[in-house]
């Protein structure tokens, strides 16, 4: 199995992820990538977007930590707030994916959804106790696709013990679900809906509307069974710059 998937999906179940030091030498920049393995493998493809359409005065800082929860992130709530620079004017969030899967292991998902509420709107909270002004923006994640392989057919037994596809996907929209409320609820927060971006490609074989539960998205878009290669990756924060980024 990938050897990121493996790190993502059960570094946290084993311990705290290694936090980078909280301390450490800072570059001039306007965007922050903080969260999980997406935040830390998205962050370059942001920074494309903003050197395609050149503008080389912003620069993206990468925050994502590989296998990281919400939970963690709430229980280490003063990080957020010290990766951030007097540039910094967003923060683009990528959570919670982790603690689906991390229940869903456990079979602990009774009062799950509350909970990944409320350790999201602490992470926001703590950045916006210090620096009001930063704008937090979240994007939840694109449908995965644990059907492209032996070996992510068998994480998704694993994770998700036998669900299928469809529901695997009904159970990650409800992470944009948490998310579209939080920042329906709470000041200088947006969200970005990407379900069924990916799906909605020339060629991808999906027939409209998107999302459509009943299939994954793209596997050509797909380093492993949960997270995008280069070209996924651009095509997602492509409509993240559209919708949020682009009047920096």
């Amino acid at each position: 199995m990938n050897g990121i998937l493996m790190f993502a999906l059960f570094t946290a179940a084993v311990g705290l992820p290694a936090f980078p030091a909280e301390h450490e030498d800072r570059t001039a920049y306007e965007v922050v990538a903080f969260g999980d393995s997406w935040a830390y493998l998205a962050a370059p493809a942001i920074q494309r977007q903003f050197s395609k359409r050149l503008r080389f005065d912003i620069r993206v800082a990468n925050k994502g930590v590989p296998g990281s929860t919400a939970e963690q992130w709430a229980t280490n709530s003063s990080y957020l707030p010290s990766v951030v620079s007097d540039e910094t004017k967003i923060v683009w969030l990528s959570i919670s994916g982790n603690d689906v899967m991390q229940n869903y292991i456990k079979n602990q998902t009774e009062g799950m959804w509350d909970r990944i509420d409320k350790n999201v709107r602490v992470i926001i909270s703590s950045l916006h106790s210090v620096r009001p002004d930063i704008k937090v923006v979240m994007s939840g994640y694109d449908l995965v696709n644990f059907v492209q392989s032996k070996d992510c057919i068998a994480t998704a037994i694993t994770i998700f013990h036998g669900l299928g596809q469809d529901e695997i996907n009904r159970i990650f929209l409800r992470i944009g679900d948490v998310q579209n409320a939080i920042a329906n609820s709470m000041p200088n927060v947006s969200y970005v809906s990407l379900w069924g971006t990916l799906q909605s490609q020339a060629k991808s074989g999906v027939p409209p509307p998107y999302p459509d539960v009943l299939f994954p998205s793209p596997a050509k878009y797909f380093a492993d069974c949960i997270h995008c290669n280069t070209e996924g990756y651009d095509i997602l924060m492509n409509k993240v710059y559209e919708q949020s980024l682009k009047d920096l």
